[in-house]
C-alpha cells in the first residue's frame, strides 16, 4: 500500500487508520515437492511496531502461521529481497499464502509511506530420488513341472540422480493368475548398492 501509487488520482494518498488489507493466493498445492521458498522484493514504511507488513501461510488443516513481518522506517522505493522456507509445508495442498498490511488505531498517514512488494515467486524442488528398473534377458522355460529348474537371466540399472542401497529382486510364478501373491514366490537376487546410472 504505496501512499503515491495508490492513488487513481496521482495525488498523494496515505494509508488511514484501521487498515487491515491483504493480498492472497488460495489453492496453492506443494504435493510432490521435498522442498519450497517463497521470495520477493518488498519495501516498507510504517510506525515501527505499530502498523506493520506480514506474510502468513494457511495450512491443509486451515491453521495460520505467520512466516515474517516487518514494521518501520526505510525508503520506499529502496526494495529488498527476502526469502522465506516453505519447505515445513512441502507435500500438503490446499494452502493460501497472503500477504498483509495492517495499521493501528492512530499515527498512520504522513510521513509514512506504507508498502511497496514486487517480484513474488514460489519455487518448490524435488529431492534427488533413485529410480531402479529391471530388464530379464532370458528365461529357460516358460512351463515348468514340479523337480524343473527354471534359470533367468535378469540386470537391475538405477537411472535416478542419487545412489541406492543394496536390495533384492524376487522372482513369482505365474500359476494360471495374474495375482502375484507370496505362496508363487520362487526365487530371489540381490543387488547393489548402485550409484547413479549403474547397472
Amino acid at each position: 500500500y504505496v501512499e503515491l501509487y495508490s492513488n487513481p488520482d496521482g495525488g498523494r494518498l496515505y494509508y488511514p487508520n484501521n487498515l487491515h488489507v491483504y493480498m492472497e493466493r488460495r489453492g496453492v498445492s506443494l504435493v510432490g515437492y521435498d522442498t519450497a521458498s517463497l521470495s520477493f522484493s518488498y519495501a516498507v514504511d510504517t510506525e515501527f511496531t505499530y502498523d506493520f507488513f506480514s506474510v502468513n501461510i494457511r495450512d491443509q488443516n486451515g491453521v495460520w502461521d505467520q512466516l515474517w513481518y516487518a514494521s518501520g522506517r526505510s525508503v520506499i522505493t529502496t526494495l529488498l529481497d527476502k526469502t522465506l522456507d516453505l519447505s515445513s509445508f512441502a507435500g500438503q495442498s490446499n494452502l493460501t499464502i497472503e500477504f498483509r498490511f495492517d495499521s493501528d488505531y492512530n499515527v498512520s498517514g504522513y510521513p509514512y509511506d506504507g508498502v511497496s512488494l514486487d517480484d513474488i515467486v514460489l519455487t518448490g524442488e524435488m529431492a534427488p530420488r533413485p529410480d531402479l528398473k529391471g530388464q530379464v534377458h532370458h528365461v529357460s522355460r516358460t512351463t515348468a513341472f514340479p523337480g524343473d529348474t527354471v534359470t533367468v537371466g535378469m540386470t537391475v540399472k538405477n537411472f535416478g540422480d542419487t545412489a541406492v542401497n543394496s536390495g533384492y529382486v524376487y522372482y513369482y510364478w505365474n500359476k494360471d493368475s495374474a495375482d502375484y501373491d507370496n505362496a508363487y514366490k520362487v526365487g530371489q537376487d540381490g543387488y547393489g548398492p548402485l550409484g547413479p546410472n549403474v547397472t
